[in-house]
């Protein structure tokens, strides 16, 4: 089980619940019903293939698009690989998340749009209206920028539609689209212990659908998913560098060579008549306008950027893999052609071979070589590591307030999949600046809760300080230092105890607390350069923090060689930590600043 939005993906596959908006309903059930049919491995292992299933039908539906504008069979198999071997494409492919599912639908709905070209049925018109009603059902967003091209491969064929037939798909994918969010008013109505949003009226249900929640309380904490819109985080002034940037990243995701040998596919595909060609450059440039006025890249960095984008830009990435595999196919019989003795049948097979060799090697192994570390973030057990350190720390019955939506998922996780420390009670605190989240705590605390008033954290203390009346309160040191002015806290190892006062409140034994600390660390193998690529970096931003804290224990007692090796324990977790940095540099000027 990675981390990220993983745990909570298999937790409300496990529960039939309501992930974070705008809910993936689609995911669940199709999930859910894979895991039911598939009757190997733990229901980790089951999301896990789930997802590997839907990104195989996508490299296979990517390779027939390719096939259908004339690029022959290995050059089409080669542009599928380099598609598979991206970074992101490979990372989502073994990863709890809706991102390939809904990748898939929106694709299955055009490639069976092109089917119904070819020979247009009724249950072919069936087949696009309910791959788009599970693509509207789990990722809308990504979803809508497939319309225009599948719509204009529907309306230059507008003759060939009976009103009978589009009238029967259009009802078969409103129903669809219908069933399937009202199985998020159902199971909200059901109190799933995963239920984002707890829609219960139509008020809520548009906010969920619309993610109003990450314009508040849980924004940037648990983050908008890579198959999920933050609106208004570009504009057309930005179009331009933005535009730049997805072009970057593509390189980045398959290749320059192959992004150079992709454009010389388009050049070719509009040298010939293939219907496939203007549907196909339409998903392109919608994609990329939509994905550049709307979310907005910001700038580039490294793989990570690969990785949140994947989602927004899936449409650009058909589209280019289709041209890449032209463009091989062009370039093979050019190349073939000007062989030695190419006319000859076993030369050319011979020559067929070689020059397919080089392109495979060419664009596949760099791609498997560079891609494969990015590819293995979410493989190692990161946030069992976690959530099993967490829960050691805390005694029976207690309550733990997370700052992070994002760093509850492990240990809801756990309880809900594994079914452990049902007693604990996990809170959110950010975002109990929703009014359904603060009835959802209500209902998690077994209490009332004061309505919300006085601003984010003060409302946030303010519960901790009723709760803690009557359970143990743990928090987590996000949420500690954040609200350091507001209450005082004492570190115990990955959380903190709240305390009297403001601010941390010295530990008797700093040595302890290392202790403790030591033996996270070692659990979830830190250092390791796995945890310092997204999406790992909240849970370990925990560990980070609590080695400081423990830092600050030795410096409270002046014991400057323990805090140096505290300190230099952090930056191992960190290396380009500032405030470490100048700690050190205080140490090493022989005047000691307390962290």
């Amino acid at each position: 089980m990675g981390l990220g939005d993983a745990p909570e993906s298999v937790a409300g596959v496990d529960s039939l619940g309501v992930l974070h908006a705008p809910g993936y309903p689609a995911y669940v059930l199709a999930a859910r019903a894979f895991t039911v049919v598939e009757p190997f491995g733990s229901t980790t292992v089951r999301v896990n293939l789930f997802s590997l299933v839907c990104a195989s039908l996508i490299t296979a539906i990517v390779y027939m698009l390719a096939r259908r504008c004339g690029a022959v069979r290995w050059c089409s198999g080669i542009a599928a690989l380099v598609l598979a071997t991206g970074a992101a494409f490979w990372f989502y492919s073994g990863y709890a998340k809706h991102d390939v599912f809904s990748a898939l639908m929106p694709l299955l709905a055009l490639y069976w749009s092109l089917r119904w070209e070819e020979r247009p049925t009724r249950m072919r018109l069936i087949g696009v209206a309910l791959a788009l009603a599970a693509g509207l059902g789990s990722s809308w967003e990504l979803t809508i920028l497939f319309l225009p091209a599948i719509g204009y491969i529907l309306f230059r064929n507008r003759r060939r539609l009976k009103l009978r037939a589009v009238l029967e798909a259009g009802g078969v994918g409103i129903i669809a689209v219908a069933a399937l969010y009202a199985f998020v008013f159902l199971r909200a109505a059901q109190y799933p212990t995963v239920n984002w949003g707890a829609v219960n009226g139509v008020g809520r249900f548009i906010d969920l659908v619309t993610l109003k929640d990450f314009g508040k309380g849980f924004a940037g904490q648990g983050g908008a998913s890579s198959g999920s819109a933050v609106p208004g985080a570009a504009g057309l002034g930005y179009l331009p560098h933005s535009a730049a940037v997805y072009v970057a990243i593509f390189a980045q995701e398959l290749g320059i060579l192959a992004v150079v040998v992709a454009a010389w596919g388009l050049w070719i595909l509009f040298r010939r008549r293939y219907a496939v060609r203007l549907p196909l450059l339409i998903l392109f440039v919608t994609n990329l306008l939509g994905a550049g006025l709307v979310v907005g890249p910001g700038g580039l960095h490294g793989f990570d950027s690969a990785l949140i984008h994947e989602g927004f830009v899936f449409g650009c990435y058909v589209s280019l893999t289709v041209w890449l595999a032209l463009g091989v196919t062009d370039l093979a019989r050019r190349l073939t052609a000007i062989a030695p003795a190419a006319g000859e049948g076993r030369s050319r097979a011979v020559a067929v071979a070689l020059i397919g060799s080089v392109f495979a090697a060419a664009l596949l192994i760099p791609s498997l070589v560079v891609h494969r570390p990015a590819a293995a973030r979410e493989a190692a057990p990161l946030a069992d590591s976690y959530a099993e350190s967490a829960f050691a720390e805390l005694p029976q019955g207690s309550a733990v307030f997370i700052w992070s939506a994002e760093a509850t998922f492990p240990l809801v996780y756990r309880q809900v999949v594994r079914r452990e420390r049902p007693d604990v009670a996990v809170i959110a605190a950010s975002g109990l600046a929703h009014e359904w989240y603060r009835d959802e705590a209500e209902r998690i605390l077994h209490r009332s809760l004061p309505p919300i008033r006085g601003g984010q954290g003060p409302y946030a203390v303010a519960v901790v300080r009723l709760v803690e009346q009557q359970r143990p309160v743990y928090i987590d040191f996000a949420m500690a230092q954040r609200l350091e002015k507001l209450m005082g806290y004492r570190p115990v190892g990955l959380l903190a105890v709240p305390a009297d006062g403001r601010g941390v409140v010295p530990v008797a034994s700093p040595s302890t607390l290392a202790v403790t600390v030591d033996a996270a660390e070692r659990s979830a193998r830190i250092p390791d350069p796995v945890w310092r690529g997204w999406p790992n970096q909240v849970i370990l931003a925990s560990y980070e923090a609590a080695r400081f804290e423990v830092a600050r224990a030795y410096y409270q007692q002046r014991d400057y060689a323990g805090m140096r090796d505290q300190l230099a324990a952090v930056l191992r977790i960190d290396p380009d930590d500032p405030a470490v940095q100048q700690n050190v540099a205080a140490l090493a000027r022989r005047a000691p600043a307390g962290p």
